[in-house]
């Protein structure tokens, strides 16, 4: 399960520096 929670925590960090890119463009 703690594998899990990194991939989560991982996939949202990359969504989060995702989304602040597209809302700076």
């Amino acid at each position: 399960a703690n594998k899990t929670f990194k991939l989560y925590e991982a996939a949202r960090h990359v969504f989060d520096e995702a989304y602040r890119v597209i809302n700076f463009m």
